[in-house]
């Protein structure tokens, strides 16, 4: 699904929601690279999503504003990856997101 709405002309997208689309995974949050002009995304409820996937996704579109990876598989890994390359960053959601540590939402208020 990833694949088509990136391939679809759909390079001038500003925001996307695939909120609750179980099914994506990294290797499609990656491809969402290629809407460059992206800056909000939402992933809520996409259990399989992981660092990797935030990690390159961030590295490709590092103007990003807004981020919900509530309810994600992400660690702090991704969060201080997102943190470093993503200098716009003003909103970011990690409820319900169980692989963070306690102390992981202090690198965002950093």
């Amino acid at each position: 699904m990833v694949a088509h709405i990136c391939q679809s002309g759909s390079r001038g997208l500003e925001v996307i929601s695939l909120a609750e689309c179980r099914n994506v995974t990294d290797v499609g949050a990656k491809r969402l690279g290629t809407c460059t002009l992206l800056r909000k995304v939402c992933f809520l409820g996409c259990a399989y999503l992981k660092d990797e996937g935030i990690v390159e996704l961030v590295k490709q579109l590092p103007h990003l504003e807004e981020f919900d990876l509530g309810s994600t598989n992400i660690t702090g890994v991704a969060l201080s990856e997102m943190v470093a390359v993503c200098l716009n960053l003003k909103t970011v959601n990690i409820t319900g997101c169980k692989k963070l540590n306690a102390s992981d939402d202090l690198i965002l208020k950093a």
